[in-house]
């Protein structure tokens, strides 16, 4: 999400991990808003369409699981410099 400054806001995750990233964007005369990718598993649809659609994930009580999402900002430089 790019800011008029030339930053922007980053998420990065393993798609192997997560198959699928949601992102609101909502415009209107009352407001302009954007968020940042929210990923996940399954889409925001819910649990029986996530269980249909074989996203559904189910831990074992007591069992833990663990992900990684780095977020934050970028200067431009810095993407340019990954973009490169």
């Amino acid at each position: 999400m790019t800011r008029p400054d030339g930053s922007a806001f980053v998420t990065s995750f393993s798609t192997d991990e997560f198959p699928v990233a949601t992102r609101w964007i909502l415009h209107n005369p009352d407001l302009s808003v954007s968020a940042f990718a929210l990923p996940g598993t399954s889409r925001p649809e819910g649990f029986l369409a996530a269980k249909k659609a074989g996203t559904l994930i189910e831990l074992e009580p007591g069992k833990t699981r663990s992900f990684t999402v780095p977020t934050g900002l970028k200067n431009a430089d810095e993407l340019k410099e990954a973009h490169s």
